[in-house]
């Protein structure tokens, strides 16, 4: 049993350094990789490409939520155009005798809402006596009310409405930003606008913002499901039916706006959604504990998956030469083909597996637990080292590695010196003090002005490989922590 468990042990061991060794081979390529992401990062195509596996990042967390964090805790009450041209008369700004009506309802009926979002400008209009009962239905539970806090048209409405708000925040009344935080059109699913309807409904904190207030975004996800498939609840003007909908619901978070027209819409990746869903979506993130890993748990978990794929793909490429080289057969045309043709498909294949399941397991993770990893690291930093370390899987993977098990990946660990020492080793040789000391053919060998030549060569190779990527790498990394 001992034996047994001494040999998993160092079995164990041995796979962890050869991990190790694989992402130390991958240094420069990690390097690179921050440059490129730094390019990328700083372009249009970039940020595209990362707007786009989040989106798909988003639909498989939707479509792999559990039934147990399926809740019907946020509830969005849309008003339909049926209730816009009906219940309102089609006037806009809503008629506020009727909003005071339907906001009393709510208020009425969803007794256990912490929190009331109203995603309507409710400023008072020239209807004095109506504008006056909604503001007495609002200062009636004025902690729960979070509301639009709006400009004005002209200077005299812009006082007026500042002063409504300045009565309304005495009853507790909150004022937040209705601002959505949009990338190439869509709905930013990792950023919001702090301080907007979602996050002063969930901080529970009053707040009276003026709307030339400051927009902050900030790092706080957004729900998938509740966006996908949130429970929504259309008014078409029945108060009655609305009331039995909340009493049969108790939702803990109600999210009030419009739903009519094709003003409010914003693109997502379950297609069209209103402002008001946006909002709940986010809302729902904050109930549900929606979060993004930090930067350097994702670089950190990319790194890992690289170099574990590195291994696995070092090994079916070995085996793979073996057949296409194995004895005089090598030679043939045939087995050229395999060598050059078929095993870096393969190992393509192998690559594009490997990504499809990591991502699936990280969508996974989402659902189940609300932590996000976003996909859009592992798949490109994967794609460069294909591209430049690996040459597409046309170069040998293990770098000249002895054949021989793992062991002598273990002892090529120690040995084998990191790419950068050559260019580095190259400098110093040809520095004027060492030159006598350099007994190395062909430096010593070489005139001082050659040898600055080489050196100069060398130092810039250094400066390119090396250099400039990790600043680029620097670069990237103190953007994303700051």
């Amino acid at each position: 049993m001992e034996v047994g468990l001494a040999k998993w042990w160092t079995a164990l061991k041995q796979m962890q350094l050869a991990l190790l060794r694989a992402g130390l081979r991958s240094m420069r390529a990690s390097l690179v990789t921050g440059a490129a992401l730094t390019l990328l990062g700083s372009l249009g195509v970039g940020k595209y490409l990362n707007s786009s596996l989040q989106a798909v990042d988003v639909r498989r967390a939707a479509a792999l939520t559990p039934d147990t964090r399926k809740d019907a805790r946020v509830l969005v009450i849309g008003i339909d155009d049926q209730a816009f041209q009906g219940f309102f008369d089609g006037q806009s700004p809503l008629r506020q005798d009727h909003l005071a009506d339907l906001l009393e309802t709510v208020a009425a009926h969803a007794g256990k809402a912490r929190r009331i979002v109203v995603d309507i400008d409710l400023a008072p209009t020239r209807q004095l006596a109506h504008a006056q009962r909604l503001e007495q239905v609002l200062s009636a539970a004025g902690s729960r009310w979070v509301l639009v806090t709006a400009d004005g048209a002209t200077q005299a409405d812009s006082s007026a409405r500042a002063a409504w708000r300045a009565r309304l925040c005495r009853q507790g009344v909150s004022f937040a930003l209705p601002a959505v935080s949009t990338e190439f059109g869509y709905v930013r699913m990792d950023h919001q606008y702090r301080s907007a309807l979602a996050d002063t409904a969930w901080r529970q904190q009053q707040q009276c913002l003026a709307p030339e207030a400051p927009t902050e975004l900030r790092r706080m996800a957004l729900s998938p499901h509740e966006l996908a498939e949130g429970t929504t609840v259309p008014f078409s003007g029945d108060l009655g039916a609305l009331a039995q909908m909340i009493d049969a619901l108790e939702p803990e978070w109600v999210v009030i706006g419009g739903m009519w027209g094709k003003d409010d819409v914003f693109q997502t990746p379950f297609g069209d959604r209103f402002g008001v869903q946006v909002h709940a979506a986010g809302l729902a993130g904050h109930v549900r504990g929606e979060r993004e890993a930090p930067y350097l748990l994702q670089t950190a978990f990319a790194w890992g998956v690289v170099s574990a794929m590195t291994m696995l793909a070092a090994g079916i490429s070995m085996r793979l030469r073996r057949v296409a080289r194995g004895g005089a057969t090598g030679l043939l045309p045939g087995h050229r083909f395999l060598d050059h043709g078929v095993r870096p498909l393969l190992l393509l294949l192998v690559v594009c597996a490997c990504i499809a399941w990591v991502s699936w397991a990280l969508g996974a993770l989402w659902a189940s637990s609300g932590y996000w990893i976003p996909s859009s690291s592992v798949v490109v930093i994967t794609l460069v080292t294909v591209a430049l370390s690996w040459n597409w899987g046309r170069d040998d993977i293990r770098r000249g590695a002895k054949d021989g098990g793992m062991a002598h990946e273990v002892d090529a660990l120690l040995v084998t010196p990191l790419p950068l020492q050559a260019e580095w080793q190259s400098v110093k040789q040809c520095l004027p003090w060492r030159a006598q000391d350099s007994v190395l053919a062909p430096w010593a060998a070489l005139s001082a002005r050659r040898r600055w030549l080489e050196g100069g060569l060398s130092a810039l190779a250094l400066l390119v490989q090396f250099g400039l990527p990790l600043l680029s790498f620097g670069l990237l990394l103190k953007q994303q922590l700051s």
